[in-house]
């Protein structure tokens, strides 16, 4: 009896043995297969897929939720890299709803990031920024690093969006989280990012400094592609500078580290860069040696974007040396490459060379022709560079006028000969009034250079003072900022952010004025635009909780009247951002500016959230500020309520 226990005993012993190894190798299999997934994810994409759906599989008769979202995102991340990208946010969807449905949040960082970098792709920046601060609050729980990395992108996503202040600053902060982490890699990008971001600005002392810093690293980690990308970036500063020398050193440097790559398509950018250097020095004979090149290199690999854009340089050098039957046959090339691959700025430059070509051929209808297609290209970009069309629009106009100008100029030839013929005596006259001209002219030169010289001054003034202006605007929010993730009192955090974004309401004006020569009016619905993005991201809402819509007549307004528009308009949406939409599942804010005489403004903006019975708004600074601000531009605001609360401002301009 004794022994049969024994024996009984033992064996359940070593079931329980054989049970407790078989649990711990699958527990090592298990990470093994995702480790193996991922590792396959950028060499073999589609095996990734079969092992990620096999993985999914096992699981989706259990309620193991954990390891279904990771299987879901796996196989999203599978179908990002076959570049199936719809079929890849649907994944990342799915995991992120049962992540959301099973209280497992943090589990939906990976598929947040993979949404926000597909919208990225699809030039949706305002949706990638969305999901990448999404998925950035998921990884600040567990991986500061990874957090940073979806800052980084975050800073990317607003630099598309010309958000350069909230461009700097996550990419900023994004650099010191690496730099304190030792991510050497991750920092060289984040100082490459910033020295392209100060490029766009103009400001290239700044440019150089980071593209520098990059370098530095990269060269230490010995990183030949991103090595070449650096120098390839301080060439195009240096060739914004006119330092040609320079720019061609460094541009011919990474030409070189690309051809020991082997890539052709960088080779084919190098090159192409070198002929705009080139070109750009005014030697087009070696611009053109470069372009073809470029165009050699491209075609070998089949790199469409490349030969386009090259063609189109090629016939901008063939319409200079007037070979126009030559331009022709590349803006040909360009324009049905442009055409097959959709891209706005290719077309554009296509446009505009062949309305060039054909004026200079004296083929007015169709230069007008292709002007009006550079012109609706023009209206589907954004730019913050200005806009070259209107002097394109009055080309004909101007040749025109011209044309009456020399004939008037003839008829008072002859008219003058004839007089002279009849009087020869009225010529000293003419010589000693044109003396007299002469020297009034040399006079007023004098002056007039004097006074240039004067207003030269007073304008680099100006636009010192306007660089200090932006700067504290920039210091002043990275203030609030960082007073705001300090805090854990929510009424003062809520403070720091309102007054966060009237800074920004009045910043964005700034920037027009920075960025332009001379304004004197703003595009309304623009700043108007801008500045509810700018909410709607400040206040983490996507898509599908508030609808945010805008109907804006195109309506311009003086500086001194656009801004306390702008923070009216700032802090009724702000309000119903806060207020309104805290229990709705799908919320609505219209925002409406209306022409409605030729004198008068209305703005309508209104939400569809909670009734006044259960309305937080209290009548604190932000509305009180409000009220002084109608006064101010003379208007009259009414609030009435119908399904949520509606603003009505008329103002006269």
């Amino acid at each position: 009896m004794s022994i049969n226990c024994i024996k009984l005993c033992f064996t359940y012993f070593m079931l329980m043995l054989i049970t407790f190894n078989v649990t711990h190798a699958d527990i090592l299999q298990e990470s093994n297969d995702t480790d193996t997934i991922r590792d396959l994810l950028t060499s073999d994409p589609q095996k990734a897929l079969e092992l990620a759906r096999k993985y999914y599989d096992s699981t989706s008769d259990t309620e193991d939720f954990e390891r279904q979202i990771q299987g879901l995102t796996l196989i999203s991340f599978s179908y990002y890299y076959l570049k199936e990208y719809k079929t890849a946010e649907n994944f990342a969807a799915e995991a992120v709803n049962l992540a959301h449905k099973h209280n497992h949040e943090n589990l939906s960082a990976e598929a947040l990031y993979i949404i926000g970098i597909i919208a990225y792709k699809s030039s949706d920046y305002l949706k990638s920024v969305d999901y990448y601060r999404r998925s950035m609050e998921k990884f600040r729980t567990f991986d500061l690093t990874r957090a940073a990395e979806l800052q980084f992108n975050l800073g990317i996503s607003f630099n598309k969006l010309d958000m350069y202040d909230s461009a700097l600053m996550n990419v900023l902060v994004a650099a010191r989280v690496f730099e304190e982490n030792d991510k050497k890699s991750n920092l060289a990008s984040a100082w490459n990012t910033l020295g392209n971001i100060y490029n766009e600005l103009d400001q290239y002392a700044l440019s150089l400094k980071y593209h520098l810093k990059a370098l530095h690293i990269r060269e230490a980690l010995a990183l030949s592609a991103s090595i070449s990308s650096s120098l390839n970036n301080i060439s195009l500063v240096y060739m914004e500078m006119d330092s040609i020398s320079k720019a061609l050193d460094y541009q011919f440097r990474s030409l070189e580290l690309k051809k020991a790559l082997g890539d052709a398509k960088k080779i084919s950018i190098a090159q192409k860069n070198i002929g705009a250097i080139y070109s750009k020095a005014g030697d087009l004979i070696e611009a053109g040696k470069y372009y073809e090149k470029a165009m050699k290199t491209a075609q070998s690999v089949s790199y469409d974007r490349i030969i386009a854009s090259v063609a189109n340089d090629l016939a901008r050098l063939d319409i200079q040396d007037n070979n126009y039957s030559r331009a022709e046959e590349y803006l040909d090339l360009a324009y049905v490459l442009s055409q097959k691959m959709g891209s706005l700025d290719l077309k554009k430059t296509n446009y505009e060379l062949f309305s060039i070509l054909y004026e200079k051929q004296g083929k007015f209808s169709e230069s007008n022709a292709f002007l009006k297609q550079q012109m609706q290209v023009q209206d589907s970009i954004l730019s913050k560079d200005k806009s070259l069309l209107i002097n394109g629009i009055s080309k004909n106009y101007e040749i025109e006028q011209k044309e009456r100008e020399l004939a008037s100029l003839n008829e008072k030839h002859e008219l003058l000969e004839a007089l002279i013929f009849q009087k020869q005596l009225s010529i000293y006259f003419l010589i000693t009034g044109a003396l007299l001209l002469m020297l009034l002219l040399v006079l007023a030169y004098v002056a007039f250079r004097n006074k240039k010289g004067d207003n030269e001054r007073i304008k680099i003034l100006m636009r010192e003072l306007h660089h200090r202006v932006k700067n504290n605007f920039e210091i002043i929010s990275g203030l609030l900022q960082l007073q705001y993730d300090q805090l854990t009192d929510l009424a003062a955090k809520e403070a720091i952010k309102d007054g966060e974004s009237r800074i920004q309401a009045m910043n964005i004006i700034h920037q027009r004025l920075y960025l332009e020569d001379k304004i004197q009016h703003i595009d309304m619905p623009e700043y108007i635009g801008k500045l509810l993005d700018n909410l709607h991201i400040s206040y983490h809402r996507s898509s599908d909780q508030v609808r945010l819509e805008k109907e804006l007549d195109n309506v311009k307004l003086q500086v001194d009247k656009a801004i306390p528009m702008g923070l009216i308009i700032n802090e009724l949406a702000s309000n119903a951002y806060k207020y309104a939409f805290n229990e709705q599942g799908l919320g609505a804010l219209k925002v409406k500016m209306k022409q409605v005489k030729a004198h008068r403004i209305q703005l309508v903006i209104e939400d569809n959230g909670n009734s006044p019975d259960n309305l937080k708004i209290s009548r604190g600074f932000g509305l009180k500020m409000v009220d002084l601000l109608v006064q101010q531009l003379h208007g009259e605001l009414k609030v009435t309520y119908d399904k949520g609360r509606k603003y009505d401002l008329v103002i006269d301009v």
